[in-house]
C-alpha cells in the first residue's frame, strides 16, 4: 500500500488542516495567529532560560511553537523555523519523559529559537500584521 500523503503528514507533524489554511481572508485571524507564535516563541525561549532541559518540560513548548508558526499565512513553505525546530521536536519525541539534554544542546536549542524567531519577524516586518505592504 502505498500512502504518500500519510507519510508526508508524518514527516511535516502538522495537521494538513494547519499546513494548507486556505481561509485567510479574515483580519483577526492573522492577527491572532501573529500574536500566538510570539506568545509560543517567548514561552519557548524562557523555559530554556529557565534551565528546563527535560523531554517533558521542553516538548509542550516546542510542539505548541511549531504548530503555531504553521498558523501563520505569511510564513513560507521553507521557512527556516519549520524545519529546525521539527529537528529538534523530532529528538524530543525519542527520549523518555525525564531525559534531558545537556547544556550544549540547550545552548544550541536556544540559539535556532532565536534565530527562527528574528527571521519570523523579518519576514513580517515590512509587512502589517494583516500581510499588506506597509508605505
Amino acid at each position: 500500500m502505498h500512502c504518500n500523503s500519510a507519510r508526508h503528514r508524518l514527516q511535516v507533524g502538522v495537521p494538513a488542516t494547519v499546513e494548507h489554511r486556505v481561509e485567510r481572508s479574515e483580519k483577526r485571524t492573522n492577527i491572532v495567529s501573529v500574536a500566538e507564535c510570539v506568545h509560543h516563541y517567548i514561552g519557548a525561549m524562557d523555559t530554556l532560560k529557565l534551565n528546563m532541559f527535560a523531554k517533558d518540560q521542553l516538548a509542550p513548548c516546542l510542539s505548541d511553537l511549531l504548530l503555531s508558526i504553521y498558523k501563520v499565512p505569511q510564513l513560507p513553505p521553507e521557512f527556516i523555523g519549520k524545519t529546525s525546530l521539527r529537528r529538534w521536536s523530532d529528538k524530543l519525541d525519542c527520549m523518555r519523559a525525564s531525559d534531558e539534554i545537556d547544556i550544549d544542546e540547550s545552548r544550541q536549542l536556544l540559539y535556532d529559537i532565536e534565530l527562527s524567531y528574528n527571521q519570523f519577524m523579518q519576514l513580517l516586518g515590512g509587512h502589517d500584521i494583516i500581510g499588506h505592504k506597509t508605505s
